[in-house]
């Protein structure tokens, strides 16, 4: 972070909109008490994930909202029926409304875990929103067909396995990973 930039931070409550290349207007809304970071950071992305062909997104603004523990747990029970705490969540938009959808990011998720991934926090919230991201773009990863969706863009996808590993694979087990990826790569 840039101190000698504190107009550019994200405080609670606060609320940030800003343009990605005239084409995607980005509502950030920080419910969160203890998160701060640089709005510059999160622009660039959005910015860098709204250039990618595979991974475009519905046309029209985004909302990242940035919650507690408890309203996360509220809304994974009302969504989607499971009262657990959970990382990221997304909400499909309505492209007729010109919103592209909204990701709601779970920061004490990503404080209680980022140093168990050997990650930093930053990066750790990054990928939530990559991940929620990724998910407005279509893909899915819970099922077999998901599985099969990701496969037709990627034929020659293969699927591994790297035991005592959970979702975070390559920070669980980091060496294992990385020979594994060097094999798939040669």
């Amino acid at each position: 972070m840039n101190p000698n930039n504190p107009s550019r931070y994200l405080r609670t409550t606060q609320e940030v909109m800003f343009n990605i290349n005239c084409m995607r207007e980005v509502f950030i809304n920080n419910q969160h008490p203890n998160l701060k970071f640089e709005a510059d950071s999160l622009e660039k992305i959005i910015a860098l994930l709204d250039s990618i062909p595979e991974a475009k997104i519905p046309p029209g603004e985004l909302s990242i909202a940035f919650l507690e523990r408890p309203i996360i747990i509220e809304l994974h029970k009302n969504f989607f029926n499971d009262p657990t705490p959970t990382d990221v969540m997304t909400f499909t938009g309505d492209p007729e409304m010109d919103f592209a959808g909204e990701i709601c990011v779970s920061p004490d998720q990503a404080m209680e875990v980022h140093n168990d991934h050997r990650v930093t926090f930053p990066y750790e919230l990054m990928l939530y929103i990559v991940h929620g991201w990724l998910h407005l773009a279509g893909y899915n990863d819970k099922t077999t067909e998901d599985i099969q969706q990701i496969r037709k863009y990627f034929p020659s996808a293969q699927l591994g396995d790297i035991p005592d590993a959970g979702h975070w694979l390559h920070a669980e087990q980091p060496e294992l990973f990385i020979k594994t990826l060097r094999y798939f790569l040669t």
